[in-house]
C-alpha cells in the first residue's frame, strides 16, 4: 500500500502534466520542463563552467534555428536561370537534330536496300536458280546484324 508522499508525487506529476497540456506549444517553459534535446535550463547552466555554457548555449540555438539554408540559392541570380533556360533549349534542339539525322539515316538505308533488290530483279530476272542463294546469304546477314544489335540493346543501358 503507497504512503503519503507517493501518492502527493503522483498527484505533482499527474497536475503538472494536465497544465503542460494547456500551454501552447511555443511556451518557452514548456520546452524547459519537456527536456527536449538542445535545451538546457538555466539553473544547470549556471553551474558550469563559462567555456562549457556558451558551447551549450550555441548549440542549443542551433537546434532551435533548424536546417541550415542552401548556401547556392542564396547567390543563385535572374541571369543564372535565364543560363540555365537557354541551355536547356539549346539541349532540345540538338537532341531534336540528332533524331532528325536518325530518321535521314534510317530512310537511306532503308532505299539503299530496295535499290538493292530492284537491281538482282533487273539483272537475274531471267536466271531465278541464281537468285536463291544470293537471297540467303543477304537474309542470315541481316539475321546477323538484327542479333547484333538485339545484343548490345541488352548489355548498354539506353540513353
Amino acid at each position: 500500500m503507497p504512503n503519503g508522499e507517493e501518492s502527493q508525487d503522483a498527484t505533482k506529476t499527474t497536475g503538472a502534466n494536465s497544465l503542460d497540456r494547456n500551454r501552447s506549444p511555443d511556451d518557452p517553459s514548456k520546452l524547459e520542463a519537456s527536456g527536449m534535446p538542445g535545451i538546457v535550463p538555466p539553473e544547470v547552466l549556471a553551474g558550469m563552467p563559462p567555456d562549457v555554457r556558451s558551447t551549450i548555449e550555441q548549440f542549443s540555438v542551433m537546434m532551435r534555428s533548424g536546417p541550415l539554408p542552401d548556401p547556392l540559392r542564396q547567390k543563385i541570380t535572374s541571369q543564372h536561370i535565364t543560363d540555365i533556360i537557354a541551355q536547356t533549349g539549346e539541349d532540345h534542339r540538338r537532341e531534336f537534330d540528332l533524331d532528325k539525322h536518325g530518321r535521314y539515316m534510317s530512310f537511306s538505308v532503308l532505299a539503299l536496300i530496295l535499290l538493292f533488290v530492284l537491281t538482282l530483279y533487273t539483272l537475274f530476272r531471267d536466271k531465278p536458280e541464281a537468285v536463291q542463294p544470293i537471297l540467303t546469304h543477304l537474309i542470315a546477314f541481316a539475321g546477323g546484324i538484327g542479333g547484333g544489335m538485339a545484343l548490345r540493346g541488352k548489355r548498354t543501358p539506353p540513353g
